[in-house]
């Protein structure tokens, strides 16, 4: 069995737990009755919180009003929890399980400081890091229209700066260790995919995160950076409205973070239901940097010495059931011609494992 571990971060309620959630179901709409790959879920801690969370969402678009609060409705991940994706192939033993860390989101706050130490032990354990965003926090209330200005409540809804430490400090690429990635995946896009402004959202994700990308510019051929945003309810399903105000005509603030409380959505269509739309990709991304670890465990099978020697050492340490592996890059070439990689805010921003150029 190959393992990958990913670690999931985003502040408190801005939607992590119900990406994790919607991946299944994405996933087995793109790839549908045609293919062989399936996802299982044998975990049952895994299995209850997707239900409950899908359940969760479903109740918005089953008793409709004209406009919800969504955050407030939100359960709050309570601890650290791990959940388990089976990705397999029918008729194969083989299969490759990604443990998905999510914590909450509070953790992230400087007055966490224990729990932050116990998230910077697993993050150097981890292959690849996921930075869910709050994308209306991060768009709306800026000083201007441009990529330059953020939102006026990002920093304390994201936690940009807090991450960026965190990933400069914990997330290390040792000598003789394949790239590992980092993904920011914006959340909750609707308002800005059907206005046409994901550009714009991309920019901002640049802005916000400069640290970021400037310490992997640095380390260029450590990280795979990518943009992947996700629409969490759907195209013309609810999108953001507004933030609501109080009888002072001020912003309704959350007395202990300070940002808006009350994120009011609304239905563009009151007939629409709950239809997620690119949350397989961060799935996909993760299935390349698996498939690009196994091909470069075929490649060196028969290199003997220097760098090569040690990264084989690692890839079969990490990925060592070989049948397995055999049977994935068979897939290869269906599961890389799923990746979105630009047009909608996407993008590779520094690509050290060549996923613009997989082939089978």
């Amino acid at each position: 069995m190959n393992i990958i571990n990913v670690m999931m971060f985003g502040g408190r309620r801005c939607g992590k737990t119900s990406v994790i959630a919607a991946m299944k179901g994405c996933f087995q709409n793109v790839f549908g009755e045609n293919t062989n790959l399936d996802i299982e879920i044998s975990d049952m801690a895994t299995m209850d919180v997707i239900d409950e969370k899908n359940t969760e969402i479903s109740q918005y678009f089953i008793n409709k009003t004209r406009s919800i609060v969504m955050n407030q409705s939100y359960a709050a991940t309570q601890g650290l929890m791990e959940y388990k994706l089976d990705i397999c192939i029918k008729g194969k033993d083989g299969k490759t399980t990604l443990n998905i860390c999510d914590f909450p989101g509070e953790w992230l706050d400087k007055n966490h400081p224990d729990e932050q130490k116990t998230l910077q032990a697993k993050i150097e354990h981890c292959n690849i890091i996921m930075i869910a965003i709050d994308t209306v926090y991060l768009m709306e209330k800026a000083a201007n229209h441009k990529a330059e200005s953020v939102g006026q409540y990002n920093e304390r809804r994201n936690y940009c700066k807090h991450i960026a430490n965190m990933v400069k400090d914990s997330f290390q690429v040792a000598d003789g260790e394949p790239p590992k990635m980092i993904m920011f995946v914006p959340l909750k896009c609707e308002k800005y995919y059907n206005s046409g402004e994901m550009e714009l959202v991309n920019g901002r994700i640049h802005t916000a995160y400069k640290e970021i990308f400037e310490f992997a510019e640095e380390n260029k051929d450590k990280y795979e950076i990518i943009i992947a945003p996700i629409l969490t309810l759907g195209k013309n399903t609810a999108e953001f409205s507004r933030f609501e105000y109080g009888e002072d005509g001020e912003i309704m603030l959350d007395t202990d973070l300070m940002i808006p409380s009350m994120p009011k959505y609304i239905f563009k269509d009151i007939s629409c239901s709950y239809s997620p739309q690119y949350c397989e990709q961060p799935l996909l991304y993760t299935l390349a940097y698996i498939l690009d670890l196994m091909q470069k465990m075929r490649n060196t099978e028969k290199v003997k010495a220097g760098l090569f020697k040690k990264l084989k050492l690692y890839i079969l340490e990490t990925y060592c059931d070989l049948a397995s592996a055999q049977d994935f890059l068979e897939h290869k070439k269906i599961i890389t011609e799923q990746l979105k990689m630009e047009k909608d805010g996407y993008e590779i921003i520094s690509d050290p494992l060549q996923l613009k150029e997989m082939t089978v």
